[in-house]
């Protein structure tokens, strides 16, 4: 189960912070609209942009596409999201009590807590350890706020596509 545990705008794009029960890790995303040039790219097509400029998210990128394609608790406009994960070696697994925390205090999840709450009990042998410290929705907040604003520095023109466009998509 995926919970949003905020949501925002920065520059003209969405940004969504979601929690997976089922890893106890956060992800971050975030969507840029049909009319921005990045809609429909493929973030792998990103990753020597943001090391040449030195723009260094959590883990790098790990996802682009919608996000209504998976099950998440909440709403969400079309976007197309760029996205990374908190659950690599030597991220740690949000602990219980503010796990339990989250889910209490999802609006979304009123027919679901329990299910939440088993499915992440089901997962405590899961690779990420309880000796790590999990990234906190801060930490989650000011990755997302970095990679919307280098989004919109390709969008304004900042930084240039440095691509054929079209190899670039999926």
């Amino acid at each position: 189960m995926t919970i949003i545990e905020e949501c925002g705008i920065s520059h003209n794009h969405e940004y969504q912070i979601l929690v997976l029960t089922h890893t106890g890790a956060r992800n971050g995303y975030v969507g840029v609209k049909e009319t921005s040039p990045l809609y429909g790219m493929n973030y792998n097509s990103l990753s020597d942009m943001f090391y040449k400029h030195e723009i260094y998210i959590h883990g790098g990128l790990t996802y682009s596409g919608q996000l209504n394609n998976i099950y998440i608790i909440g709403s969400l406009e079309n976007y197309w999201y760029f996205g990374f994960d908190c659950s690599h070696y030597e991220d740690g697994r949000i602990p219980f009590d503010e796990m339990v925390k989250i889910i209490d205090t999802s609006e979304h999840l009123e027919d679901y807590k329990a299910k939440a709450i088993q499915q992440y009990k089901s997962m405590e042998n899961y690779y990420l350890s309880d000796s790590y410290m999990a990234k906190s929705k801060e930490f989650v907040y000011k990755h997302c706020i970095m990679l919307s604003d280098f989004l919109n520095d390709i969008e304004t023109g900042e930084v240039k596509i440095e691509y054929d466009v079209s190899e670039l998509y999926e």
